[in-house]
């Protein structure tokens, strides 16, 4: 069984919008501001913004005390893994997504500003055996803003496909 959250199946995919010109812009900025991490992943209206705001400032007092260290190494490989993920041709994707027979549930915001919705789209009708949740209000923080619908949709999905 195979759960994706938010998650791009990389390679070329057709109809497939230009890269959100905001992302951009924070990506390569030299520090991430906690609007810019709303902005990221919530959606771009006042209900994604209070929700973004609200989410740091209940995650922001439990960060207070430390946070996990990330390595240049490994930040490098992220940026390397994201900059590679258009070099698939789409039809060498799909066979790959073919070739996938577990189950999978994969989920995503359909106001995701790093991973637009229709990149689960993609992946989901290419696969064998793939269900496919969307939060329509929600965008790459689908999880923290829906974290109890999302906690049950995954624990049904495992239970179903218990061996």
């Amino acid at each position: 069984r195979l759960v994706l959250a938010a998650s791009n199946p990389g390679g070329e995919l057709p109809g497939m919008p230009p890269p959100d010109a905001g992302v951009r812009r924070i990506m390569a900025g030299p520090a991430v501001t906690a609007d810019d991490m709303v902005y990221l992943f919530f959606p771009d209206n006042d209900a994604g913004r209070a929700a973004g705001h609200a989410y740091l400032a209940r995650v922001g007092t439990r960060l207070a005390t430390g946070r996990p260290e990330l390595s240049d190494a490994a930040a490098a490989g992220q940026a390397a893994a994201i900059a590679s993920s258009g070099a698939v041709p789409f039809e060498r994707l799909r066979e790959n997504l073919a070739r996938i027979e577990k189950p999978v549930l994969h989920a995503t915001g359909m106001r995701d500003v790093m991973i637009p919705a229709l990149a689960s789209f993609v992946a989901v009708q290419n696969l064998p055996s793939a269900s496919l949740v969307v939060y329509g209000d929600a965008g790459h923080a689908f999880l923290f803003q829906h974290a109890k619908d999302f906690a049950t949709q995954v624990t049904n999905f495992l239970g179903e496909h218990t061996p």
